[in-house]
Parts: C-alpha cells; sequence; structure tokens
C-alpha cells in the first residue's frame, strides 16, 4: 500500500508544478506577435514639433497602398497641439528599427511626456482618428 501512496504523491507534485509553469508570466521582450506590437512610449525628440502637447506618427512604407492613405489622414490632424509625422521605413529606418515597427501602417498618438495614449495597426479611418484625438484632448 505505501508504494502506491508513494507513486500517486508524486503524480500529485508533479500536475502541481505543470499547473505553476503553465501559469507564468511570458517575458515581454521575448514574447511577443511581429507586427502586433505598439511602442508604450516615444521620445519625442525623435519627432517632430517635440514641444506640442500631443503627437501623431504615421509608420509607413512607400510601398503600402494603405499606408498613403492613412499618411493623407494623418496629415489632417496637424494643428497649433497637435505635430504630425509620417515616418517612411526607407528614410527612417533607425525610427522604426528602435520602435519595432515591423508592419505597416501603424499610426501612434503619443503626449507631450512621449507617453503612448492609442495606436492603430493596419488601415485607419479618418473618422476612428479624429475620435482618439478628440478623446485624448477631451481628457487633458
Amino acid at each position: 500500500m505505501e508504494p502506491v501512496l508513494l507513486v500517486l504523491g508524486a503524480v500529485a507534485i508533479a500536475a502541481v508544478v505543470a499547473g505553476l509553469l503553465s501559469r507564468r508570466t511570458p517575458d515581454p521582450e521575448q514574447n511577443f506577435a511581429p507586427g502586433h506590437v505598439l511602442p508604450r512610449v516615444v521620445d519625442r525628440c525623435d519627432f517632430a514639433r517635440p514641444e506640442a502637447r500631443w503627437l501623431v506618427a504615421a509608420f509607413v512604407s512607400a510601398s503600402c497602398d494603405e499606408c498613403a492613405i492613412v499618411a493623407e489622414q494623418v496629415r489632417l490632424l496637424e494643428s497649433d497641439d497637435v505635430a504630425v509625422q509620417t515616418l517612411d521605413v526607407t528614410a527612417a529606418e533607425k525610427t522604426h528599427a528602435r520602435y519595432r515597427i515591423d508592419a505597416v501602417p501603424i499610426v501612434v498618438l503619443a503626449d507631450i511626456d512621449g507617453l503612448v495614449r492609442h495606436g492603430f495597426t493596419g488601415p485607419v479611418s479618418s473618422e476612428e482618428l479624429r475620435s482618439a484625438l478628440a478623446d485624448l484632448q477631451g481628457g487633458q
């Protein structure tokens, strides 16, 4: 009877250890889905008009048809309080790499401290952009 209890105890311990290992939180540096990661913080000095209250940065590529549409929509948001910058992967390769931008288009809306408050991956409508920016400006 004693060997059966030892085996059952070992199986129970193995089950507990397996359960604990499956609950571990993955390291975000090693476990991210390419093309779906938005930067959480940006250095405003990397972008146009770092003194502006808001930044709208569009990461694009000249070979992407949707990117041209997104870039045009983003340009319409420019104001005294809103700096807008379109960063083509060819011309701004280091900036794309620094922020791990590996899919386009990606648009981020950041505050004056560089905290990314909202972002979009893939095509985004002008209504979605205007609404997100209005929500942020209303919550100043």
